[in-house]
């Protein structure tokens, strides 16, 4: 559990983000990390006898796949790749337990034209598989949220070029108020 901790405490931020998990205490992250135990396993990512890199994967009911629900690695070691080897061993680790589907829960995310998580995911193997989604209203109310559309994400609404300029006004939000963290200290 410490290495899981030193991880997410290396940086407060990630992919040009604040990162949800960092600053949490030891014992928060044994309580998040300790969900579903009965059916995860952890593959862990090490360099001289120090975690640099974990992976959590889920197995569903069934036990016809694993999900990916949490891979993370130190970004000081990136040059070494521990996320290609944790992904290539989460493979070889479904293998050996018969399941024949590793999932990486949302393939992309709405409508973005170029992410580089996307092509992170495409360039380790995998693919994105679409599932057919019926949505059927209960009530009066669900039916009036359907016909507004409000039972899909908010982003399918809006036009990419106009995410694109809310994300990167945003990433310069987070810029700022990054330096200004690094100005006090």
């Amino acid at each position: 559990m410490h290495g899981i901790w030193e991880v997410y405490n290396e940086c407060p931020v990630r992919q040009r983000r604040p990162f949800v998990h960092y600053g949490k205490d030891i014992e928060t992250v044994r309580r998040e990390a300790g969900t579903f135990l009965d059916r995860s396993f952890f593959i862990g990512a090490f360099l001289e006898n120090k975690m640099i890199g974990f992976v959590k994967l889920i197995c569903d009911e069934t036990r016809t796949q694993a999900g990916l629900v949490h891979i993370l690695s130190l970004i000081g070691q990136r040059d070494k790749a521990p996320t290609n080897a944790l992904i290539a061993a989460a493979v070889r680790a479904c293998a050996a337990r018969q399941l024949p589907y590793l999932v990486y829960s949302r393939f992309d995310d709405g409508n973005k034209q170029r992410d580089p998580l996307i092509d992170f995911k495409v360039r380790n193997g995998f693919k994105k598989f679409d599932l057919p989604r019926y949505y059927v209203p209960l009530t009066r109310l669900g039916l009036l949220a359907m016909n507004f559309g409000l039972h899909r994400n908010l982003t399918s609404f809006v036009p990419e070029p106009i995410l694109s300029r809310v994300r990167k006004l945003r990433n310069a939000w987070y810029n700022r108020q990054l330096d200004s963290v690094k100005e006090e200290a």
